[in-house]
């Protein structure tokens, strides 16, 4: 009876998301709004842990860092009562970024190896193994903590990933070489991230 509403909320949750990546913020709130009135009604927990998770994103887009961290965590708990691990891992990488845009670093990296544990359900995420690795040698680098980063971009490097995601990688690399006078191996890192 409900099946065309159900497709509606979805419909509309990730509309909301997708306009708020072109920053469209104040219309993919009310059409989000619209979606979790529905889901509501429906009692749908699954859709409004989506609706949830998808604030935590606009949230964090729109630099409303509690707001997003609020909705993620509201998603995640939906998540884990429904016994949903594959959606509960996108949450909890929902929170570990969010810490870390937020410069609270220290629950970014915790929430990355939270997120490193979590995706163990899965052996064959390549992507997942990445991420989780990528975030963690970000946050330290951006922290300041150098000598760790280093070691963990080198992990990071190492795994198959996304190439400008490496680069990225690299140019943290270079930055801490910098910092600790290494320049001919910056000149080196900065030449991957060119590749």
């Amino acid at each position: 009876d409900n099946k065309f509403t159900y497709l509606a909320v979805q419909a509309k949750q990730e509309l909301a998301y997708t306009r708020s990546l072109t920053e469209v913020y104040e219309l993919s709130l009310t059409e989000l709004q619209q979606a979790y009135v529905e889901a509501f009604a429906l009692n749908d927990e699954f859709l409004l842990a989506k609706i949830y998770e998808v604030y935590g994103a606009i949230y964090g887009y729109m630099h409303d860092y509690g707001k997003s961290i609020e909705y993620y965590q509201k998603a995640l708990m939906s998540y884990q009562q429904l016994k949903y691990p594959a959606h509960e891992v996108e949450a909890i990488y929902g929170l570990a970024s969010t810490y870390r845009y937020w410069k609270k670093y220290k629950l970014a990296i915790e929430y990355y190896k939270r997120y490193q544990k979590a995706i163990d359900f899965s052996p064959n995420n390549i992507d997942g193994k990445f991420y989780a690795a990528y975030g963690i040698a970000m946050s330290e680098a951006e922290q300041g903590n150098c000598s760790q980063a280093l070691i963990s971009i080198v992990k990071a490097i190492n795994l198959e990933g996304l190439i400008d995601y490496k680069a990225e990688l690299y140019k943290r690399k270079a930055q801490c070489l910098i910092d600790i006078n290494k320049l001919d191996e910056a000149k080196i890192s900065l030449d991957k991230t060119s590749d």
